[in-house]
C-alpha cells in the first residue's frame, strides 16, 4: 500500500501508510515535541544515534496498538556528507522492512516514516514501525522459556529454533538482503499458534543487493550471527546451523565454509575485546574520565569521583600511620580501606626511573596496564578483583603516580598459600577438601593457558580463593599488570608460571599432590605426555626461586 505524505508543524516530511494515517496524524503528530515525557510512553533506548519510544496508538485500523517510534540524529561531520548522499535511515529502514515483507521474512510491520532536510542535508529522521507483542530477545527468550540448559525440553528447543533461525537468514541471502548488523538481539522471538515465531528487526544498516549474496559475503554475516549466538551455541551447534543453511546448494563445501567461519569467529571475538578494553579510557555510558588540574580519573559509573578520591585519602593516611598496610615497597604501595561502604584495595605506584618515565610517555605504564588487564581477563570469563578506578597524578608533564582501586577479593575469600597452610593446620589438606581445591587451582591455570594469558608473577599469593568453605573453591587473580594476551603461551612460559606457582605453595603439598595437580592441568595432551621432562624443567626454574617452605612470601 503507496504511503500518504504530510508535513507536520515542525517541517518534517511525513509518509504514512494510508491505513494508518487518521490515527497517526490524530493521536501521534500534534504531541510529537513532547512524547518523551507523557505518561505511557516509554523511552527503551537513548543516545547521541537515535532515541526509541513505545507508545499506545489509539484508534489505528486493529483498534489501540503498540508503535516504535525512532527519532534519528544525524550528528558529526561523518553523519552530515553520508546524508547528502544517501537516504536517511529511516527511509532505509522503511524500504529494507518492506522488502522483507515482500520476501515473506517476517518483521515489525512498518507504518511511517519522515525527514527534515535543509538543502541536501538530513537534519531529523523518524520511523515508525507496529509493534510485536510479547517479544523477546532470541537469547533471553532460550533463557527464560527454559532455566535448565541441561534439561531435554531445552536442548530441542534451542535446536528447533537455531535451525528456524539459519532458514530465515537463508531466505535473507538467497533474496539478496544484506543485514550487516543481523545479530540476536535483533531476532525477536513471539509466542504463536504454530510455536516461537522469528522476526528480524532494526534494518537502518540493512540493502537490498538486488541479487543472492556470495559466498563470501554469506560467511562474515553469518560469523556476525553465529558469534552473537556463542552463549547458546557452541561448536558443533554452529556446525549443525552452517548444515541446516546449506540445504540444497546454500553453500557449496559445508566444512571449508565451516572453517572459514570460525576463523571469522576469532576475528571478531578479537576485535570486540578490544574495543570493550579501550571503551575504559573513554567518556561514556559506562566509564567516566574527570580532569581535575593534574589529576585525571577514570571510573565506572557505579563509583563516583569523590568516593575514588576519598579511597586514595584513605590510602595515603593508611602509609602513615601503618594500619591497613598490605604491602609497601620503594615502588609501589597497598593498603586496604573502603568506598562507599564496599571494601576496596588501592594500590599506588610511583614512577621512578627511565624506564618507568618511558612507560607513561608510551601509554604502557604499570598502572595504566592494571587497568586494562583487569577489565581485559574479566572480559574473556576470567574471574579477577574487578578493577574499579585508575587515577594519574601529573606534574606538569610528569607523572608523579598512578593510583588503581580494586575490588577487594579477601572479603569473602581466603589467598592460597594462606589457605593451604590452614587446611594442613586443621588435616584435611590431603583429604576431599584438599583435592576440590588442587583441582580449582589447575583448572584455573589451564584456562588461563588454553586462552593465551600468560601472567608473569603467577604466586600463590596473587590467587584468592573464594567459596571454599561452601565446597565450591573458585579462584581470583590479583596484581596483573604484568598479565599478557592473545599468544599462545609457549613451553618456556608455562614452566616458568608452574615453577613460580610451585615456589609459592608451601611445602606440606606433597610431591604426589603436585604430580596429580599437573595431570589436572594437562589431561590427554602433549602437555600431559611430555610430563617428565615438564617436571624436570619446573624443578630446575625453582631450584632459582626462594622457596616456599611453611611462611608465605610476599
Amino acid at each position: 500500500m503507496n504511503p500518504v505524505e504530510h508535513t507536520d508543524a515542525s517541517g518534517m516530511t511525513w509518509r504514512i501508510e494510508a491505513a494508518y494515517e487518521e490515527a497517526f496524524r490524530r493521536d501521534v503528530l500534534p504531541r510529537l515535541g513532547a512524547l518523551a515525557d507523557e505518561p505511557g510512553v516509554e523511552t527503551v533506548k537513548s543516545n547521541r544515534v537515535r532515541t526509541v519510544l513505545r507508545l499506545t496508538l489509539a484508534g489505528g485500523p486493529d483498534g489501540d496498538e503498540e508503535i516504535y517510534l525512532k527519532r534519528y540524529h544525524p550528528t558529526g561531520a561523518r553523519a552530515t556528507a553520508k546524508s547528502v548522499v544517501r537516504v536517511s535511515r529511516a527511509r532505509q529502514e522503511w524500504t529494507m522492512a518492506r522488502a522483507l515483507e515482500a520476501a515473506e521474512i517476517p518483521t515489525a510491520h512498518p507504518i511511517a516514516w519522515a525527514e527534515r532536510r535543509r538543502g541536501r542535508v538530513v537534519t531529523d529522521a523518524a520511523y515508525v514501525c507496529r509493534g510485536l507483542v510479547g517479544a523477546v530477545d532470541f537469547v533471553p527468550f532460550l533463557r527464560t522459556s527454559a532455566p535448565d540448559p541441561s534439561a531435554k525440553d531445552h536442548r530441542d528447543l534451542r535446536r528447533s529454533l537455531l535451525r528456524r533461525l539459519a532458514r530465515l537468514a537463508r531466505r535473507q541471502h538467497d533474496a539478496g538482503i544484506d543485514h550487516p548488523d543481523l545479530h540476536s538481539g535483533n531476532v525477536l522471538v513471539t509466542e504463536g499458534e504454530d510455536g516461537p515465531a522469528l522476526h528480524v528487526i532494526d534494518l537502518h544498516g540493512a540493502f537490498d543487493r538486488g541479487r543472492s549474496l556470495g559466498v563470501k559475503r554469506r560467511i562474515l554475516l553469518l560469523a556476525k550471527l553465529l558469534h552473537s549466538l556463542r552463549e547458546v551455541a557452541g561448536r558443533s551447534a554452529r556446525l549443525r546451523f552452517l548444515r541446516r543453511y546449506a540445504e540444497d546448494g546454500g553453500l557449496p563445501d559445508v566444512r571449508a565454509a565451516f572453517a572459514a567461519t570460525e576463523r571469522r569467529l576469532r576475528e571478531i571475538e578479537r576485535r570486540r575485546r578490544r574495543s570493550r578494553v579501550r571503551r575504559r579510557f573513554q567518556d561514556g555510558r559506562a566509564f567516566r574520565i574527570v580532569r581535575d588540574g593534574g589529576e585525571t580519573i577514570h571510573h565506572g559509573r557505579d563509583v563516583a569521583a569523590d568516593e575514588v578520591r576519598a579511597a586514595i585519602a584513605a590510602h595515603d593516611a593508611s602509609l602513615e600511620t601503618g594500619k591497613g598496610v598490605i604491602k609497601r615497597g620503594t615502588r609501589s604501595a597497598v593498603t586496604r580501606t573502603d568506598v562507599g561502604g564496599r571494601p576496596v584495595v588501592v594500590k599506588s605506584l610511583r614512577a621512578s626511573g627511565p624506564r618507568a618515565w618511558l612507560g607513561t610517555v608510551l601509554g604502557s605504564a604499570r598502572g595504566r596496564r592494571s587497568w586494562a588487564n583487569g577489565h581485559a581477563l574479566l572480559i574473556r570469563g576470567i574471574a579477577a578483583a574487578t578493577p574499579l578506578a585508575y587515577v594519574v597524578e601529573r606534574v606538569g608533564f610528569r607523572v608523579r603516580r598512578e593510583v588503581l582501586v580494586m575490588e577487594d577479593v579477601a572479603e569473602g575469600g581466603e589467598r592460597l598459600d594462606r589457605l593451604v597452610l590452614r587446611l594442613h593446620a586443621e588435616g584435611t589438606l590431603h583429604g576431599p577438601e584438599g583435592e576440590r581445591l588442587r583441582t580449582a587451582t589447575a583448572r584455573f591455570v589451564r584456562d588461563l593457558h588454553r586462552g593465551g594469558i600468560y601472567h608473569g608473577d603467577l604466586k600463590a599469593c596473587n590467587l584468592y580463593v573464594q567459596g571454599h568453605d561452601e565446597g565450591a573453591p573458585a579462584l581470583r587473580l590479583v596484581d596483573y599488570d604484568r598479565v599478557r594476551f592473545e599468544r599462545p603461551v609457549d613451553h618456556r612460559r608455562r614452566v616458568k608460571n608452574l615453577a613460580q606457582l610451585a615456589a609459592s605453595i608451601p611445602i606440606c603439598v606433597t610431591r604426589s599432590d603436585r604430580l596429580r595437580f599437573f595431570r589436572e592441568y594437562a589431561p590427554t595432551s602433549d602437555i600431559a605426555r611430555d610430563g617428565k621432562r615438564y617436571g624436570v624443567e619446573v624443578a630446575a626454574e625453582c631450584a632459582l626461586k626462594i622457596v616456599v617452605v611453611m611462611e608465605p612470601i610476599e
